[in-house]
């Protein structure tokens, strides 16, 4: 009986299909004793980042110099407009003033924003859009130097929040191209810049305030989805910086505007868990942590899902959602021409691509820090159904499912930037320690879902950037693991009907884990 229910609770854990489902809810006895941390998973965690890292380093001096004014002349107004509009798109946490011009001879001072904001977008849009531009690297980098060299000018003279929010830009251009050693400077810096606008936050006026409250909080949710806690505690702390300051605001005029604050919100909310996370599962030196804690940032996280407007969370089809009739919405219903605004990409209707962000994006982020939560917990040899193991195998497959329905939405595919990195790395690495069970049943639904993930990324600018590191390569070698290991026996990888598992256990099938992530 003891091993008919063990193979009959692996069978049944594979088909969750939707978070929150009754049979997921542990009964609280399950949180009195404590939690043992994985060694194993510690160093993974120290390694996760050399996974995106390209084997051939990225030097900035092998890219060709192009002197400022003529990078200047080789772009047109519209191109200018263009990367304008798609920076405040992507990056609507520290999205530019309006009164940012196109035209480079009317900023002023405010030419050191549009050089960083530049220098990030030329790149940007060709990693992560796909957009065919011309000597976008020789720009890219033309716009980098020039940003430098206005913002240490700038600098000399005292620190503000422009210059803040340039080496910003700069950093995430640094990052996103693979320059690790300046990115690493440019993070010290701004580190500096953070503590020294702190310190000057009451002499502020409120419009600097709340420009500066929005720019921290870029950088934090930045760190936080990456996993990188790198921001001030006392400045986290501050009374200026509590997350319902970022609740969206009840005179937004536009529906897309609400949309925008509503993932900036959920966002931050999310940061604020995988930080807290991170301090009591990681940062601690014991061997274990106590489950009245777990069940606490459990309730933490279920907390935002329930708060979450209940067309994100639904199973509606998004083109079948009026939003104006949902709840929440209802102001917008007058709203004249609610579409009108587009996409610089895609040109679709900026009300449909955000809604796609909440839906698709943002669930992968939260699936993502339930298996941040849970990973540091999975058992050693010996312990199969515990709940580190049902929750990490329950997100997995959760964050695939929605990650599924983000690229059979063709599109709005490649008109926005990707769902989180850390999060896809993370379970990748999940899905390959399910491939090491000696429960068939669990083998066979790793496979499947890391096959499921591969496709997804192979079909995105994902797979062409990072296909050369070992986040690529490492899946594909599970995937030559597997079939060697079936060509040896002479075999091939089963199909098999799910519902007859149980029914057809036998005890060589029974066995528990035998490894953590690798």
């Amino acid at each position: 009986m003891h091993q008919y229910m063990r193979r009959y609770t692996a069978s049944w854990l594979i088909n969750v299909s939707v978070p929150g489902q009754p049979e997921w809810r542990v009964h609280d006895r399950v949180f009195k004793g404590s939690f043992d941390r994985n060694g194993r998973i510690l160093d993974l965690m120290e390694c996760l980042p050399k996974e995106t890292v390209s084997p051939v380093p990225q030097l900035l001096k092998n890219i060709g110099y192009l002197p400022i004014d003529i990078a200047r002349a080789m772009v047109s107004v519209e191109e200018v407009e263009m990367m304008i509009a798609l920076y405040n798109d992507c990056y609507s946490f520290s999205a530019l003033p309006d009164f940012i011009s196109p035209h480079f001879d009317q900023n002023g001072e405010y030419d050191l924003l549009l050089s960083s904001t530049l220098c990030l977008m030329f790149a940007h849009c060709v990693n992560l859009h796909a957009m065919k531009m011309d000597n976008y690297e020789m720009l890219s980098c033309a716009f980098y130097h020039d940003a430098k060299k206005k913002r240490d000018a700038r600098v000399a003279n005292g620190v503000d929040i422009m210059s803040l929010h340039a080496t910003y830009n700069i950093m995430l251009y640094e990052l996103e191209n693979g320059f690790l050693e300046e990115c690493s400077m440019s993070r010290q810096y701004m580190s500096i810049m953070i503590d020294m606008l702190h310190s000057h936050y009451g002499n502020m006026s409120v419009w600097q305030q709340n420009l500066l409250r929005h720019l921290f909080w870029a950088i934090f949710t930045a760190d936080a989805s990456a996993h990188d806690m790198r921001m001030q505690e006392h400045v986290l702390c501050a009374p200026y910086m509590h997350v319902h300051k970022q609740q969206p605001s009840d005179q937004c005029v536009q529906m897309v505007e609400k949309l925008k604050e509503e993932y900036i919100y959920f966002r931050c909310r999310l940061a604020e868990n995988i930080r807290e996370i991170w301090k009591s599962c990681y940062k601690v030196e014991t061997p274990q942590v106590g489950g009245a804690k777990v069940k606490e940032l459990e309730d933490r996280m279920w907390d935002i899902y329930h708060e979450l407007p209940a067309w994100i969370t639904s199973e509606t089809e998004l083109g079948d959602i009026i939003l104006e009739t949902c709840e929440g919405y209802e102001c917008f219903r007058d709203e004249p021409n609610k579409h009108g605004r587009k996409h610089p990409l895609c040109h679709r209707s900026l009300v449909e691509v955000w809604m796609r962000r909440l839906r698709y994006h943002f669930l992968v982020e939260w699936h993502g820090a339930w298996l941040f939560l849970y990973q540091i917990f999975l058992p050693k040899p010996g312990d199969v159904i515990k709940l580190p193991f049902i929750r990490c195998l329950e997100h997995c497959k959760l964050m695939v499912d929605v990650m599924d329905r983000w690229a059979d939405d063709p599109d709005f595919f490649d008109c926005y930037c990707y769902p989180s990195l850390r999060s896809l790395l993370i379970t990748s690495h999940i899905q390959r320690y399910l491939l090491q069970s000696d429960v068939f049943e669990v083998r066979q639904k790793g496979y499947q879902l890391l096959h499921r993930l591969f496709l997804i990324i192979k079909r995105s600018n994902i797979y062409h950037m990072y296909k050369d590191t070992s986040f690529i390569i490492g899946i594909r070698a599970a995937f030559a693991g597997i079939h060697n290991n079936y060509t040896q026996i002479g075999g091939i990888f089963p199909i098999f009907d799910i519902s007859t598992a149980a029914a057809n256990s036998s005890p060589s099938d029974l066995h528990m884990f035998s490894a953590a992530a690798s």
